[in-house]
């Protein structure tokens, strides 16, 4: 059984922060969560209600590193070849994509992630990530000669290739040369490292800081919910998980996205807030990786319409005009009149729950809501 999926739409203007905080605020129960936090916004408003409930709360920033509470070592996690080689594309995600770059990722880097991995005691360097630049500035040629099944061609590439090769690396990975950022990604950090059982068998809450102002630490957000997801999908889940993507679009990418949805556990739900109808349609038809079908993985769509005019609402109520509203009319009853001027909000006739005014183009993909709804409205 899947997990459950809720993809929730605003309009601009919209405050998708109101509403995660309500719900929370609102929820007295034992489930764990997960929550993206812009600017540390929800962490600020929620803290003390939690642990009032007695949870144990934790918060990875990037923006503002000395407020973490945790580490997170990579290398911990990367126990198979498409997760190394996902690490590797993302941390030279930012770089262009001509083919001596593409080659960088995938016969150097990748070899050196692999090196940290299995070798690390052979060479002496820590088993993280900032040993990449512990390579690279020691003992590269000596690890690539020994290790040829690996580095064969960086091996057979010229001296002047060999140099750039470093270079580009080590301009993407010098980040982890900054000590607060290595004190998160270090094997010896200070700070005790993730327990994915925590979410597991207690009452917790990891908050991890997403800054309006800023993408530079976004592919280091991505690896890290890359790589939990991972983790969760290889335990059993023995209790409720609740996952708050706010604001999804500032940060959240295609494959991470198409991670959580695809989750196997019954008892994880996910919280896809997105600021506009507009914004989630840039990123499904944008995107040639991203079948429209997807829209088959949520057990709840809900959008909340402007309450003035807008393209948005104007894509709504095309599709609600056009032939296929017939479709709708047997179930679902509309509870302002659809009027650009008012919201127009779906509800189910028998449950009462608030259900979408679908998308453009993927109204075959309409399912009736079975599962847990959010209990709140803008």
């Amino acid at each position: 059984m899947q997990t459950n999926n809720t993809l929730i739409i605003g309009h601009s203007g919209w405050k998708i922060f109101s509403n995660i905080f309500n719900y929370i605020n609102n929820t007295n129960n034992q489930n764990s969560y997960i929550i993206t936090d812009i600017n540390n916004a929800l962490y600020d408003k929620t803290y003390q209600k939690l642990q009032n409930e007695g949870y144990k709360i934790d918060i990875l920033d990037f923006e503002n590193i000395e407020k973490s509470t945790i580490s997170f070592n990579i290398m911990t996690y990367l126990n198979n070849d498409n997760l190394l080689q996902y690490v590797a594309n993302s941390l030279m995600t930012s770089m262009p994509t001509d083919e001596f770059e593409i080659d960088c990722k995938k016969y150097f880097l990748l070899p050196i992630l692999k090196i940290i991995k299995e070798k690390a005691d052979k060479y002496n360097i820590s088993k993280d990530i900032t040993a990449i630049q512990t390579i690279l500035q020691n003992n590269i040629l000596d690890i690539a000669a020994e290790n040829n099944d690996l580095f064969s061609h960086y091996n057979n590439l010229s001296e002047k290739e060999k140099l750039k090769s470093r270079i580009v690396i080590s301009r993407r990975t010098d980040m982890f040369n900054i000590p607060e950022v290595d004190n998160i990604f270090s094997e010896a950090s200070s700070l005790p490292s993730l327990n994915i059982n925590n979410l597991i068998n207690s009452k917790y809450a990891l908050f991890i800081n997403i800054s309006h102002k800023t993408c530079l630490y976004n592919y280091l957000i991505n690896i890290i919910l890359k790589l939990i997801s991972n983790e969760l999908n290889n335990k059993i889940i023995s209790k409720s998980i609740e996952i708050f993507f706010d604001n999804a679009c500032l940060f959240l990418n295609k494959d991470v996205f198409i991670d959580y949805i695809n989750l196997n556990s019954p008892l994880i739900q996910n919280y896809f807030f997105y600021q506009s109808v507009l914004q989630f349609d840039k990123l499904i038809f944008t995107d040639k990786f991203i079948d429209n079908n997807i829209f088959n993985l949520f057990n709840n769509l809900v959008i909340y319409p402007s309450t003035s005019p807008s393209l948005e609402n104007q894509i709504i109520l095309n599709l609600l005009e056009n032939e296929t509203y017939s479709y709708l009319d047997d179930k679902y009853y509309i509870k302002t009149p659809l009027d650009l001027k008012k919201s127009s909000y779906a509800y189910c006739k028998t449950s009462n729950k608030c259900i979408i005014n679908p998308i453009p183009n993927i109204i075959s993909n309409i399912t009736i809501l079975h599962n847990k709804t959010l209990k709140y409205k803008s």
